[in-house]
């Protein structure tokens, strides 16, 4: 059975959640082990504050986007983001502390502090794996066609298909004036295997058969034929990701 890209975020967030939750619950855990046995409120003020931290960041991670598709090699955005939302937080339980009832120990929260964040970036790293691992197997891979089958279209097939951990799979080009020799050299394996569109129709219907996720705009593209795909790729929820060559045409994304 494969795993789904809702299954694998729920069990994402229910991790963040868990770490979250035990990181407090283990800083009261060894504040009375090494420090102090007596803490005010005891156990179950603890647990009340780790549910409290766990749903507050679990939901703050959730808003940032940390929960979303982003093609990386090395995570390292994701890493950086965690590190902020995650001191972030820390702060907003510190604040917290003052306006509540429960004496809270601010050493047990910087002890949950130097838990919970390695936790949270070791967790992080087993998931980005995980999915590279399904992306090399073909599973959860965003489907992707290329307009402009030019040299600057080839190359980011060619860097697209040699790096599957990126999560991509480049179906072919959508390119009236494309060669059709020039393409088929990119795969010599299997050369009928790259589409090569004509018009604005196949690949309108390119995209239903295939279900194609994303079209990278490598080159520039007539206004006709733009509005033609944007209007169909607003029906199906297909973004527009363009190619550095025409972002000072439109912005980065449309959708």
């Amino acid at each position: 059975m494969r795993p789904s890209k809702k299954a694998i975020r729920l069990a994402e967030i229910f991790t963040d959640f868990f770490v979250l939750f035990l990181a407090v619950v283990s800083a009261y855990c060894l504040y009375r082990y090494f420090i102090d046995k007596f803490l005010p409120g005891g156990i179950v003020a603890y647990c009340q504050l780790g549910l409290f931290s766990g749903l507050v960041g679990t939901m703050t991670f959730y808003f940032i986007g940390l929960y979303r598709h982003q093609a990386s090699m090395m995570n390292l955005l994701e890493t950086r983001k965690i590190i902020k939302t995650t001191l972030l937080l820390f702060l907003l339980l510190i604040l917290y502390t003052f306006f509540s009832r429960a004496q809270y120990s601010r050493i047990t929260l910087c002890l949950a502090l130097i838990l919970a964040l390695p936790s949270l970036l070791f967790g992080r790293f087993i998931f980005f794996k995980f999915n590279q691992y399904l992306y090399l197997r073909g599973v959860n891979v965003r489907r992707v066609l290329i307009y402009g089958a030019g040299s600057t279209g080839r190359l980011l097939f060619q860097s697209i298909l040699n790096t599957p951990k990126l999560g991509y799979e480049p179906l072919g080009f959508f390119d009236p004036a494309g060669d059709k020799e020039q393409i088929q050299e990119l795969c010599p394996q299997d050369p009928d295997s790259i589409l090569l569109l004509a018009n604005s129709e196949q690949c309108v219907q390119a995209i239903e058969e295939h279900k194609v996720q994303d079209i990278f705009l490598s080159s520039q593209m007539n206004g006709e034929e733009l509005f033609t795909l944007l209007a169909f790729c607003v029906i199906v929820r297909s973004p527009f990701i363009l190619f550095p060559i025409c972002s000072h045409y439109l912005p980065s994304r449309l959708s």
